[in-house]
């Protein structure tokens, strides 16, 4: 894909579940309005066979041009095998022709640095701060198109509209297996204290749990 080099561009890399995929869409589609960048979706990650996660930014409206090169090397990732180094090389010259800066997460909260860039870059990280895309809050609702995901049977789908339904979302799957040192899982006690607040605002609440467990 040729491109014209004088027009800036932003990048991102767009990984893990819904979540996570819409905060990096968020924090890249900020920028790009903030310094009138094009807006490339790199959607690399999903392509990994071992990878358990679909891209899900489609099913919300949101069909932004993808990055049409391989996912660049971050300053995270030098350490890499003899064998994959022609392939990095390659990335890297293809960064210094097209005039762009990877720019790589440092820490979860928000890098002020983020705001005072103004030129082609690629973003890697997750960009979990509602502080990256506050600027674009109103374009940012407009943008996302929400949709039933899911079909719910009849009788379900009933009991929903029928009632003051109240969804519950329960967290475990790789955060019980793989990640329990690193996020943990919210005890019992949070659900019931949460309940108990609802049941004082909400009349006769009516609780569905949804679950990856």
């Amino acid at each position: 894909m040729s491109r014209d080099l004088s027009q800036p561009f932003v990048g991102a890399w767009i990984a893990g579940g819904l979540g996570n995929q819409l905060f990096q869409f968020a924090a890249a589609y900020a920028y790009s309005l903030r310094t009138g960048a094009a807006l490339l979706l790199d959607i690399n990650f999903f392509h990994h066979p071992a990878k358990d996660r679909d891209y899900a930014l489609a099913k919300l409206g949101i069909n932004e041009k993808k990055w049409p090169w391989v996912t660049p090397t971050s300053g995270a990732r030098w350490s890499i095998s003899p064998r994959h180094m022609a392939g990095v090389l390659r990335t890297k010259i293809r960064q210094w022709s097209l005039r762009y800066k990877v720019i790589s997460e440092k820490r979860y909260d928000y890098d002020e640095a983020f705001s005072l860039m103004n030129s082609s870059i690629y973003l890697h990280g997750y960009w979990q701060s509602p502080l990256y895309f506050a600027d674009a809050a109103s374009q940012l609702r407009d943008s996302v198109k929400l949709a039933p995901l899911v079909k719910a049977t009849p009788p379900r789908a009933e009991s929903i509209r029928n009632t003051m339904s109240v969804a519950i979302h329960v967290r475990r799957g790789d955060y019980a297996t793989q990640h329990s040192d690193t996020f943990g899982l919210i005890p019992y006690e949070y659900y019931a204290y949460a309940a108990s607040l609802l049941r004082r605002s909400v009349e006769n609440p009516h609780f569905f749990i949804f679950s990856d467990d």
